[in-house]
């Protein structure tokens, strides 16, 4: 049901969409360099207000994580993930 796959590698996090739209949901990979890694996502509008916010103590290795975007209306969005050691966002439509 509208699930869509992104990348977020690296405990610096780089984003790499691999599909785009999202309709309901969106399946984030994230990798951690380190076990037990605090991160914040936070899903932003074109104008930078925030519009969801999570934190997920991500295990070492590849963590998949499932976000509800059912709420969001259609239009441009950005997904940023921060931890200790850095950020990174990448972009995403909202059907």
């Amino acid at each position: 049901d509208g699930i869509r796959d992104y990348k977020v590698t690296g405990v610096q996090t780089c984003a790499l969409p691999i599909s785009n739209p999202v309709q309901t949901k969106m399946a984030v990979t994230v990798y951690s360099k380190l076990p037990d890694m605090n991160t914040e996502f936070t899903i932003y509008d074109l104008n930078g207000n925030p519009k969801m916010s999570f934190k997920k103590m991500l295990t070492q290795g590849n963590n998949i994580l499932e976000i509800y975007a059912g709420q969001l209306s259609p239009g441009l969005y950005f997904l940023r993930v921060a931890n200790a050691y850095g950020k990174d966002s990448m972009q995403f439509y909202k059907q």
